[in-house]
């Protein structure tokens, strides 16, 4: 899976003038569970889809390919 855009690089964070592509891994729900499950309001769903890359990531303003 591919992140790409001009998305904010930090959560509170403003959209940057470069536009930007990282690869990332699709993991399982419940690899997704495992890693991420604490942090996620109403846990993680069947209906979603979780990526994760070491040190990267998708926000406000990335499209995901």
């Amino acid at each position: 899976m591919y992140i790409k855009g001009w998305g904010a690089t930090h959560e509170h964070g403003g959209t940057v003038t470069v536009y930007r592509k990282v690869q990332m891994r699709i993991w399982t729900n419940p690899e997704c569970k495992a890693k991420y499950g604490h942090n996620a309001p109403g846990g993680i769903q069947s209906h979603m889809v979780c990526a994760g890359a070491a040190h990267s990531d998708a926000c406000r303003g990335s499209v995901v390919i």
